[in-house]
C-alpha cells in the first residue's frame, strides 16, 4: 500500500519566508495539526509521501509573492517504527481569485505522477481539509485508479469555517462555497473528524470514521515547562485567531475590571477584532498586543504565563463542530487554562482545567482573579496533571492509532 498525504503544512525549511511575507491571518493551527498527524502517522507505517502546497494567503493582498515555494523536504517521525517521511512543496500560482484553479491543476498532476509510479499497490489519498481543490484532485485520481480510496480529514465544517463578512455578496459566496463542497461528501470513502456531531452533516453513514480531536506533540516543543515566575510579574495570555465569535472582546472586558495594575494580558493573533483590541490597549497600558509571533516565541510566551484563558463560548451552532486546536497546547504548557465547557469536548478535558458554564463576563473575571491569586506550588501542580494527561492520552502515536484503524477498514468493508 502506498499512503499520498495532500496537506498544505509549512516544512521547517519555508517558515521565516512564509511569515515575513503574510499578512493577516496565518494557518499556524492547521499547520500544527497536519505535522502531529504526520509524525503519528510515522510511527506505524513508512509508506507515505507528502504532497504540499501550502495554505497561504492569497496574492497580492495576504501574500507578497505570486508563487509559493518549490523543494523537497521531511517529516521525521520520533514515534514507534521511526521514519522519515519525504514531501515536496509543489508551487502554485497564488493569484486572487485563481487560485484554486491553479491549486486543483497542480495537486492533480502530482498525483497523477505519484498514481502511476504505483500503480500496482493499493493507494489511500488523505486530503486535509473539505478544501474542494483537494476533494477534486483526488476524485480525479480515483475515477482514474479504482484501487484508490480517499480519506479526509475534517477540521472545520466549510458553512462554519469563519465569520465569512457581512456584505451580500460574501456570504452569497460562502453559500455556494458550502454547496459545492457537500456534493463530494459521498464521494469520500472515509473520515477522520474533530467532533462527533459531524457525523450527520457529512453524511458518514457506514462509511469508516474517527474522532480526533486534536493531537499534541511533545517532541515538537519549544518551550520551558513550570518556569520560575516572581510575584509580581503575573500574566493572562490568549494566543489565536482574534475573531469577535471566538470571545476574544469577552476576554478584554473581564480583564480591564481587574483592579490589579501588577498585572498584564498579552495576546497574540490577527483577525476581525484586532482594531478593537488596539482602541482597548490604547486606554488600558497592562494590555499588550503582539500581533502574529514566530510559533517559538508563542509558546514561550506561554510557558511563562500565568494563566491562559479561551473565551470561545458554546453560544452558536459552530460550536458543535470545532474543537479549539489552542486547548491541546495550553494544557500541554503546565500552565493553569481557563476555558469554557464546549459541546465538542469531552469531560475528561474538563478535569483538568478550570471549565466555566457561567457565561457572564463576571464568572470569567472571577476565574482569572481566582488563578492569579494562587500561590505557585499550587498553580505548578494544577498545570502539572494537565500536562501529564495530554502527554499519556493525546500524544501523535495513540490518536493516529485511530488513524491506521480506518485506513484498514476503507479496505476490509469491500
Amino acid at each position: 500500500m502506498r499512503i499520498a498525504f495532500l496537506g498544505g503544512i509549512f516544512p521547517q525549511e519555508n517558515i521565516c519566508e512564509i511569515l515575513a511575507n503574510s499578512h493577516g491571518v496565518v494557518q499556524s493551527a492547521a499547520d500544527a495539526l497536519q505535522k502531529s498527524i504526520l509524525e503519528g502517522l510515522g510511527a506505524y507505517r513508512d509508506d507515505i509521501d507528502i504532497i504540499n502546497l501550502p495554505f497561504l494567503g492569497s496574492y497580492p493582498k495576504r501574500y507578497n509573492k505570486l508563487f509559493t515555494p518549490s523543494n523537497d523536504f521531511e517529516v521525521t517521525s520520533h514515534y514507534g517504527r521511526r521514519c522519515t517521511i519525504k514531501g515536496k512543496n509543489e508551487s502554485y500560482c497564488n493569484l486572487s481569485l485563481l487560485k484554486y484553479q491553479f491549486i486543483e491543476h497542480t495537486a492533480t498532476k502530482s498525483l497523477l505522477a505519484w498514481a502511476r509510479h504505483y500503480s500496482k499497490e493499493e493507494k489511500v489519498i488523505i486530503a486535509y481539509s473539505l478544501f474542494s481543490p483537494f476533494l477534486i484532485s483526488a476524485i480525479k485520481i480515483r475515477n482514474r485508479f479504482p484501487d484508490t480510496k480517499i480519506l479526509c480529514i475534517v477540521p472545520d465544517l466549510p458553512q462554519f469555517m469563519s465569520a465569512g463578512g457581512k456584505s451580500l455578496l460574501r456570504k452569497m459566496f460562502k453559500d455556494y462555497s458550502t454547496r459545492k463542497t457537500e456534493k463530494f461528501y459521498d464521494k469520500i470513502d472515509g473520515f477522520i473528524i474533530l467532533s462527533k456531531y459531524m457525523v450527520e452533516p457529512l453524511r458518514i453513514g457506514a462509511k469508516p470514521y474517527a474522532v480526533v480531536e486534536g493531537i499534541y506533540n511533545s517532541l515538537d516543543e519549544q518551550f520551558t515547562v513550570s518556569p520560575s515566575r516572581t510575584d509580581k510579574e503575573k500574566i493572562v495570555l490568549y494566543a489565536g485567531t482574534l475573531a469577535r465569535r471566538y470571545g476574544i472582546l469577552r476576554l478584554l472586558t473581564a480583564f480591564t475590571s481587574l483592579a490589579d495594575q501588577d498585572i498584564k494580558l498579552i495576546i497574540c493573533g490577527e483577525g476581525d477584532a484586532k482594531e478593537d483590541i488596539e482602541k482597548i490597549a490604547a486606554n488600558d497600558k497592562r494590555i499588550i498586543l503582539k500581533g502574529n509571533i514566530p510559533r517559538k516565541e508563542v509558546l514561550d510566551l506561554i510557558s511563562h504565563a500565568t494563566v491562559l484563558v479561551n473565551p470561545r463560548t458554546p453560544e452558536g451552532e459552530f460550536t458543535k463542530y470545532s474543537f479549539p486546536s489552542k486547548t491541546m497546547e495550553y494544557l500541554a504548557s503546565g500552565t493553569p487554562t481557563i476555558l469554557y465547557k464546549l459541546p465538542a469536548m469531552d469531560d475528561e478535558y474538563f478535569r483538568h482545567c478550570i471549565a466555566l458554564e457561567d457565561l457572564s463576563i463576571e464568572a470569567l473575571t472571577f476565574a482569572i482573579s481566582q488563578v492569579l491569586s494562587m500561590d505557585e506550588h499550587e498553580r505548578n501542580r494544577f498545570g502539572k496533571q494537565a500536562r501529564d494527561f495530554i502527554l499519556s492520552k493525546k500524544n501523535p502515536e495513540i490518536q493516529c492509532k485511530k488513524i491506521i484503524n480506518v485506513i484498514s477498514d476503507l479496505f476490509s468493508t469491500n
